[in-house]
Order: structure tokens, then sequence, then C-alpha cells
């Protein structure tokens, strides 16, 4: 009876090895799966950061296309005053060119009206000529 006691407690201290045995390859699994844990949080981290830095980018990169527009907007009006200034250019060389064609309308009425009135205005001129003529001689 003595030897089956021993026996039994030779298989209980041999269970107790093996349960020992499982509680230390668990407490390792926990062990690795604490460290498993750790590395995607700190992968994780790693994600957040270049979410931020990406947003942080995209949010200058929105800064930089609100200032390309104002700019693009600005040179628009520039272009538009422009614009403005050659129309109102073209409407003053229109002006300056009616101008000349009223002016060449009264050049070319005066010479008629010289031409149709030519004894009047040529005959003192005629006049002068000889008497500065029979001066000289």
């Amino acid at each position: 009876m003595l030897n089956e006691q021993n026996n039994l407690a030779d298989e209980q201290n041999n269970l107790a090895d093996e349960q020992k045995s499982l509680a230390d390859e668990q407490n390792n699994l926990v062990h690795e799966q604490k460290s498993l844990v750790d590395e995607q949080n700190n992968l994780v981290d790693e994600q957040n950061n270049l979410v931020h830095e990406q947003n942080n980018l995209v949010h200058e990169q929105n800064n930089l296309v609100h200032e390309q527009k104002s700019l693009v907007d600005e040179q628009n009006n520039l272009v538009d005053e422009q614009n403005n200034l050659v129309h109102e250019q073209n409407n003053l060389v229109h002006e300056q060119n009616n101008l000349v064609h009223e002016q060449n309308n009264l050049i070319t009425a005066f010479f008629i009206y010289v031409n149709h009135n030519c004894a009047f205005f040529c005959a003192p001129v005629r006049e002068i000529k000889k008497s500065s003529c029979s001066t000289r001689q």
C-alpha cells in the first residue's frame, strides 16, 4: 500500500510538474502575445503619425492651391484691366481716325473752294509775283 501511495504521490508530482510546465508555457505565450500587442501598438502609433503627417501635407497643399487660385484670380483681373485699356485705346484710335477723316474732308473742301475761286486767290499772287519781279529788275 505504501508503494501504491508512493506511486500516486509520484504521479501527483508528475502531474504538478506538467501543470507547472503548462503554466510556464502559458506565461511564455502571454509574454509573447504582450510583445506582439506592444509591437502592433507601436505600428498603429507609427501609422497614426504618418496619417497626421499626410493630413498636414494635404492642408499645406490646400493652402498652396488657394494661394495659386488667388494669384490666378489676380492675374485674370490684370488681364481684364489690360483688355479694358486696349479697348479704350482702340476707341481713342477710332476717334482719332474719325478726326483725321474730318480734317481730310475739311482740307478737301478748302481746296475745292480755292479751286472754284481761283481767279480771286490767284490774281493777287500773280500781282505780287509781278511786282516783286519788276522791283528786282
